[in-house]
């Protein structure tokens, strides 16, 4: 295995953040290969190394089943990753580039997760003018978001739970955030999703589940004690939190 990033201390970590940009084409646009795991990662460790969560020599190589090996100080910490998306949406995009040239207007629906597969027709109806979906009133943008955060939650528990699956010292739940939402705070889903978390056995597969916003500015730490928000910080104007190139 080949380390993606090797740092003796916390500048050197900060150096290599600094000087990589890993771009993530939007959903529908043929995305392949583990760009999307290697952003999240990336930004995961710039807001722990900011808020000094991290201790050295550090290394971290790419594998399967966990995705990532991050080695701290002699602890070995497997990370798993997803990404957080209605497959619908994808879908959706993939039929804008195709037939409208990647622009459209359209209202955000309230996407399920685990909902049922849509066919085209439905899908482009929802890009009509006439579309109209029902309202966000009070805090459903929050709720929906912790409901969508905690359905990836449970797949990934499964996923752990299998043969083939590799223990750690420290086991890790990495999410990629994609879900879309019309601006919710975040601070209030956050502690949704805490509570609806607690209540599974998360825990027992996972010490740590993290969440890296749809904006890319916060990652969010789940333990079975609390919950905690960090700032991805932008060490320089090309560096991970910059490199983006579509939701």
């Amino acid at each position: 295995m080949s380390a993606l990033f090797l740092a003796n201390n916390a500048e050197e970590l900060r150096q290599q953040l600094g000087s990589i940009a890993i771009p993530v084409r939007p959903i529908g646009e043929g995305r392949r290969g583990d760009a999307p795991e290697k952003r999240s990662l990336a930004h995961l460790l710039s807001a722990l190394h900011s808020a000094g969560r991290l201790a050295y020599p550090l290394a971290v190589c790419k594998r399967e089943r966990p995705d990532f090996l991050l080695q701290a100080n002699g602890i070995n910490i497997g990370v798993e990753h997803t990404e957080a998306v209605p497959q619908n949406d994808a879908r959706k995009t993939a039929l804008i580039n195709r037939t409208m040239g990647g622009q459209a207007a359209y209202l955000i629906p309230h996407r399920r997760p685990g909902e049922p597969e849509k066919s085209t027709e439905e899908l482009m109806g929802e890009l009509a003018p006439r579309f109209a979906s029902p309202p966000w009133c009070g805090d459903s943008a929050e709720r929906l978001w912790a409901e969508a955060m905690l359905h990836f939650v449970k797949r990934k528990v499964a996923t752990s739970s299998k043969n083939g699956f590799e223990r750690f010292t420290r086991n890790w739940l990495l999410i990629y955030d994609n879900w879309p939402l019309p601006n919710p705070d975040r601070s209030m889903a956050a502690e949704l999703l805490f509570q609806l978390v607690r209540a599974t056995t998360c825990f027992r597969n996972f010490d740590l589940v993290y969440v890296v916003s749809a904006d890319e500015t916060q990652v969010f730490e789940f333990s079975d004690a609390q919950s905690k928000a960090y700032a991805v910080k932008l060490y320089t104007s090309y560096g991970v939190a910059n490199a983006r190139s579509g939701q």
